[in-house]
Protein backbone atom coordinates (compact mmCIF):
# COMPACT_ATOMS: atom_id res chain seq x y z
CA UNK A 1 0.00 0.00 0.00
CA UNK A 2 1.22 3.46 -0.86
CA UNK A 3 1.31 5.57 2.29
CA UNK A 4 -0.64 8.60 1.05
CA UNK A 5 -3.13 6.63 -1.03
CA UNK A 6 -3.87 4.14 1.74
CA UNK A 7 -4.41 6.93 4.27
CA UNK A 8 -6.63 8.75 1.78
CA UNK A 9 -8.65 5.58 1.15
CA UNK A 10 -9.18 5.06 4.89
CA UNK A 11 -10.24 8.67 5.39
CA UNK A 12 -12.59 8.56 2.40
CA UNK A 13 -14.22 5.40 3.74
CA UNK A 14 -14.81 7.12 7.10
CA UNK A 15 -16.45 10.09 5.34
CA UNK A 16 -18.33 8.11 2.69
CA UNK A 17 -21.89 9.37 2.39
CA UNK A 18 -24.64 6.78 2.92
CA UNK A 19 -25.87 5.26 -0.30
CA UNK A 20 -22.64 6.00 -2.18
CA UNK A 21 -21.19 3.03 -4.00
CA UNK A 22 -17.55 4.16 -3.85
CA UNK A 23 -15.61 6.28 -1.37
CA UNK A 24 -13.58 7.58 -4.31
CA UNK A 25 -16.65 9.41 -5.60
CA UNK A 26 -15.73 12.26 -3.25
CA UNK A 27 -12.41 12.74 -5.05
CA UNK A 28 -14.08 12.52 -8.46
CA UNK A 29 -16.60 15.14 -7.37
CA UNK A 30 -13.68 17.53 -6.67
CA UNK A 31 -12.73 17.38 -10.35
CA UNK A 32 -9.83 14.94 -10.17
CA UNK A 33 -9.23 13.24 -13.50
CA UNK A 34 -10.55 9.64 -13.61
CA UNK A 35 -7.09 8.27 -14.50
CA UNK A 36 -5.64 9.97 -11.43
CA UNK A 37 -8.36 8.38 -9.30
CA UNK A 38 -7.48 4.98 -10.79
CA UNK A 39 -3.80 5.59 -9.97
CA UNK A 40 -4.75 6.47 -6.39
CA UNK A 41 -6.85 3.31 -6.08
CA UNK A 42 -4.00 1.18 -7.44
CA UNK A 43 -1.51 2.87 -5.12
CA UNK A 44 -3.78 2.18 -2.14
CA UNK A 45 -3.48 -1.54 -2.90
CA UNK A 46 0.15 -1.84 -4.09
CA UNK A 47 3.19 -0.44 -2.23
CA UNK A 48 5.26 -0.21 -5.40
CA UNK A 49 2.90 2.39 -6.87
CA UNK A 50 2.84 5.94 -5.58
CA UNK A 51 0.19 8.54 -6.35
CA UNK A 52 -0.69 11.82 -4.68
CA UNK A 53 -2.99 14.77 -5.17
CA UNK A 54 -2.16 18.38 -5.89
CA UNK A 55 -2.04 20.74 -2.93
CA UNK A 56 -5.07 22.70 -4.17
CA UNK A 57 -7.17 19.51 -4.36
CA UNK A 58 -5.99 18.52 -0.90
CA UNK A 59 -7.13 21.85 0.48
CA UNK A 60 -10.53 21.41 -1.20
CA UNK A 61 -10.77 17.93 0.26
CA UNK A 62 -9.82 19.22 3.68
CA UNK A 63 -12.55 21.85 3.56
CA UNK A 64 -15.24 19.67 2.02
CA UNK A 65 -14.80 16.78 4.45
CA UNK A 66 -13.93 19.04 7.39
CA UNK A 67 -10.94 16.84 8.22
CA UNK A 68 -9.82 16.60 11.82
CA UNK A 69 -6.23 17.55 12.70
CA UNK A 70 -5.44 13.83 13.01
CA UNK A 71 -6.78 13.05 9.54
CA UNK A 72 -4.96 16.01 8.01
CA UNK A 73 -1.74 14.97 9.76
CA UNK A 74 -2.13 11.43 8.40
CA UNK A 75 -2.41 12.74 4.84
CA UNK A 76 0.61 15.03 5.24
CA UNK A 77 2.72 12.27 6.81
CA UNK A 78 1.67 9.87 4.04
CA UNK A 79 2.74 12.37 1.42
CA UNK A 80 6.15 12.80 3.05
CA UNK A 81 6.61 9.04 3.36
CA UNK A 82 5.72 8.55 -0.32
CA UNK A 83 8.28 11.16 -1.36
CA UNK A 84 10.92 9.42 0.74
CA UNK A 85 9.90 6.04 -0.71
CA UNK A 86 10.26 7.37 -4.27
CA UNK A 87 13.72 8.66 -3.43
CA UNK A 88 14.86 5.32 -2.02
CA UNK A 89 13.46 3.35 -4.95
CA UNK A 90 15.11 5.78 -7.37
CA UNK A 91 18.43 5.03 -5.68
CA UNK A 92 17.87 1.29 -6.12
CA UNK A 93 17.13 0.31 -2.53
CA UNK A 94 15.42 -3.06 -2.24
CA UNK A 95 11.65 -2.64 -2.10
CA UNK A 96 11.30 -4.12 1.39
CA UNK A 97 14.05 -1.92 2.82
CA UNK A 98 12.60 1.19 1.15
CA UNK A 99 9.16 0.35 2.55
CA UNK A 100 10.53 -0.17 6.06
CA UNK A 101 12.48 3.09 6.05
CA UNK A 102 9.52 4.98 4.59
CA UNK A 103 7.30 3.50 7.29
CA UNK A 104 9.67 4.93 9.89
CA UNK A 105 9.51 8.31 8.13
CA UNK A 106 5.72 8.10 8.14
CA UNK A 107 5.65 7.41 11.88
CA UNK A 108 8.08 10.23 12.66
CA UNK A 109 6.29 12.70 10.38
CA UNK A 110 2.92 11.80 11.89
CA UNK A 111 4.32 12.29 15.37
CA UNK A 112 5.71 15.71 14.37
CA UNK A 113 2.46 16.77 12.69
CA UNK A 114 0.42 15.73 15.72
CA UNK A 115 2.77 17.62 18.02
CA UNK A 116 1.81 20.79 16.15
CA UNK A 117 -1.91 20.00 16.20
CA UNK A 118 -1.98 18.87 12.58
CA UNK A 119 -0.46 22.10 11.29
CA UNK A 120 2.40 22.02 8.85
CA UNK A 121 4.51 24.28 11.06
CA UNK A 122 7.74 22.93 12.43
CA UNK A 123 7.83 21.69 16.00
CA UNK A 124 11.35 23.02 16.40
CA UNK A 125 11.53 26.51 17.89
CA UNK A 126 13.32 29.23 15.99
CA UNK A 127 15.13 32.23 17.32
CA UNK A 128 15.16 35.75 15.88
CA UNK A 129 18.88 35.32 15.15
CA UNK A 130 18.19 32.18 13.08
CA UNK A 131 15.41 33.93 11.18
CA UNK A 132 17.80 36.82 10.43
CA UNK A 133 20.41 34.39 9.07
CA UNK A 134 17.80 32.77 6.85
CA UNK A 135 16.61 36.14 5.58
CA UNK A 136 20.12 37.39 4.81
CA UNK A 137 21.26 34.22 3.03
CA UNK A 138 22.54 35.00 -0.46
CA UNK A 139 20.19 34.31 -3.29
CA UNK A 140 21.18 31.42 -5.54
CA UNK A 141 22.84 32.44 -8.78
CA UNK A 142 20.70 32.11 -11.83
CA UNK A 143 21.96 30.60 -15.00
CA UNK A 144 21.69 32.39 -18.29
CA UNK A 145 21.82 35.97 -19.39
CA UNK A 146 20.53 38.85 -17.37
CA UNK A 147 17.80 41.10 -18.60
CA UNK A 148 18.87 44.59 -19.69
CA UNK A 149 16.93 46.14 -16.77
CA UNK A 150 18.79 43.97 -14.22
CA UNK A 151 22.17 44.86 -15.74
CA UNK A 152 21.35 48.57 -15.66
CA UNK A 153 20.18 48.36 -12.04
CA UNK A 154 23.40 46.69 -10.86
CA UNK A 155 25.75 49.12 -12.66
CA UNK A 156 24.18 52.29 -11.24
Amino acid sequence: MGFFASELAAILEEHQPPGSDSPWAIVQRLGVHPQQVERLQAAAEDISQVATLQASVLQQLRQELDLTPLEWARLQAGSEADAFFRLLVYHNYPLEEAANKSNAVFAAALKDKLATGGNSASIYPTTPALEQVRASAPQPRRRGRRKASETAATTT
